[in-house]
């Protein structure tokens, strides 16, 4: 099983974040090269990050609720009727 993140950090702390898999562009010490590493070479987490946006924002459209503790009881309503 495979997840995708997004993450964004403040510039003042960006020194301090480091990738928990680090690649030959960690030496480089640009913040976003030192993430850019894939692990296994599979694109499909990064390519669903749009998506997973676009289905928060049309979740936050239908329900009024942006967090996801309360979208998850919106769910349970929702499927018990």
């Amino acid at each position: 099983m495979q997840g995708s993140a997004f993450l964004w950090t403040r510039p003042s702390l960006q020194d301090i974040v480091v990738p928990p898999v680090v690649s030959g562009a960690y030496a480089s010490g640009d913040y976003i090269e030192t993430f850019q590493y894939t692990g296994t070479r599979d694109y499909n987490a990064m390519l669903s990050i749009a998506d997973a946006f676009a289905f928060r924002y049309l979740a936050f459209l239908l329900t009024g609720v942006l967090n996801g503790a309360d979208l998850f009881s919106w769910q349970e309503q929702v499927r018990r009727g």
